[in-house]
């Protein structure tokens, strides 16, 4: 309760720019932050919002409807990788490889 308390008046102080580079560092660069182990990615669309998270994809509707699809091959990353988050992926010769890893590592999790 005391640690929660003295969390929320944190909260209200003036941030600087040194504390936003700070914690960007710690969660690009730590060896345990999901953005250094995991492939995420996520775009807003008029009617949803579109997360990826290593190879499932959730579309998150506005009436609060879910879609999750497991992605189970590298093309299928791929694809929605270009598609719906429109990336350029074509320098990336080696990226099939990699992306191949993330789908045989997770089973959606």
């Amino acid at each position: 309760m005391y640690n929660s308390f003295i969390l929320a008046i944190s909260a209200l102080n003036e941030q600087q720019i040194p504390d936003y580079e700070v914690s960007n560092w710690y969660v690009s660069t730590h060896p345990n932050s999901l953005f250094v182990t995991s492939l995420i990615a996520a775009k807003p669309a008029l009617h949803c919002r579109y997360a990826l998270r290593n190879n499932q994809l959730t579309v998150h509707y506005l009436d609060g409807r879910l879609e999750r699809h497991i992605l189970s091959k590298a093309a299928e990353l791929r694809a929605v990788l270009e598609d719906v988050f429109c990336l350029n992926l074509e320098a990336l010769p080696d990226l099939n490889r990699a992306l191949q890893q993330v789908v045989e590592g997770f089973d959606g999790k």
